[in-house]
């Protein structure tokens, strides 16, 4: 297995210099020593030993990326918890505030709607102000990308498993509230608080159903807004990462970063209204495409963002 293979040069490019001197190099002259060629056999050898390597030196890997650079992804964590906590803080006050009751009760039903929606924001102030001073673009490429896998993680458990239980308790206690009788207040749930497995099942039943295609659209556009909702994270943090990347060596205030994370939320709303109209209008594009798309435009941003930081750096002559 020559120096030159294919399978070498991509693990070269994510492994470390010990990983492959010790882990990958031994097992692909393994493989050729016994097989003389590429085997299946021989990859899934490789695959093995990598696992093992990588659960083994898993703590040792992570207590390094919590203390390497001055401690720059603890100090990113705690920027994302900080910057989510003020994002969230309109996103609950004003919903509660029309719904002219305020409690404890009504802070706890709405903070996981809030923090879904603030979370991924905060990234655009989080790697930025964390990560600005590390030299080396790929450990705020492996950091920031750690840190968006975490706060998508969190998000897909707010808005699948937790948001549709809270957002209907919060409707049915604001319909109690209003209400002047002292009957019981029941109330159907709408998309924001069905669960992806039943949207789905009432998907494929509008579907079969006469005259039943426009309100099939509507919740099909709903199933796919959760799981991009759920996912954004990945693509904010990648924009954050080149943003941080192009930015080097420049002071960015801190409020300029929040800003465009308070605009990234009152997009996020905007855009909602908007795509719920022009599905409404058109019977042509597809739901999916609506809801996927501000991901798309977002990692095309960061994409472009990058590959200008790799054109401008080929060019700089050597040192």
């Amino acid at each position: 297995m020559t120096i030159d293979h294919p399978v070498r040069r991509a693990l070269a490019r994510v492994c470390s210099t010990e990983t492959m001197a010790h882990v990958v190099d031994p097992t692909l002259a393994d493989m050729r020593a016994e097989d003389g060629r590429a085997t299946w056999r021989g990859y899934l050898a490789l695959v093995r030993a990598l696992a093992f390597h990588t659960a083994i030196s898993a703590p040792t890997v992570v207590m390094r990326m919590y203390s390497d650079d001055d401690r720059a992804l603890p100090r990113a964590a705690a920027a994302c918890v900080l910057t989510t906590i003020v994002l969230a803080a309109p996103l609950v006050a004003i919903p509660a505030t029309s719904a002219r009751w305020i409690s404890w009760r009504a802070v706890v039903l709405l903070a996981p709607q809030a923090l879904a929606v603030a979370l991924p924001a905060s990234l655009l102030v989080a790697i930025p102000l964390a990560f600005r001073r590390m030299s080396l673009s790929r450990r705020v490429m492996v950091r920031g990308l750690a840190l968006s896998a975490v706060c998508a993680a969190a998000t897909c458990v707010l808005i699948i498993l937790v948001l549709p239980d809270t957002n209907q308790a919060f409707r049915v206690e604001t319909m109690r509230k209003l209400a002047t009788g002292p009957w019981e207040v029941r109330l159907e749930r709408g998309p924001m608080e069905t669960t992806l497995h039943d949207l789905r099942e009432q998907i494929d039943v509008l579907r079969l159903t006469p005259d039943g295609a426009r309100a099939a659209r509507k919740l099909e556009y709903m199933y796919h807004l959760k799981v991009a909702l759920g996912t954004v994270a990945l693509p904010l943090g990648l924009l954050a990462i080149a943003v941080t990347m192009s930015a080097r060596g420049r002071t960015w205030p801190v409020l300029i970063r929040t800003g465009g994370a308070f605009a990234y939320v009152y997009v996020a709303f905007w855009f909602d209204a908007a795509a719920a109209e022009l599905l409404a209008r058109s019977d042509t594009i597809p739901p999916a495409l609506v809801a996927w798309m501000p991901s798309v435009i977002i990692t095309a941003a960061a994409a472009a963002i990058l590959l200008q930081i790799q054109r401008r750096t080929a060019e700089q002559p050597c040192a």
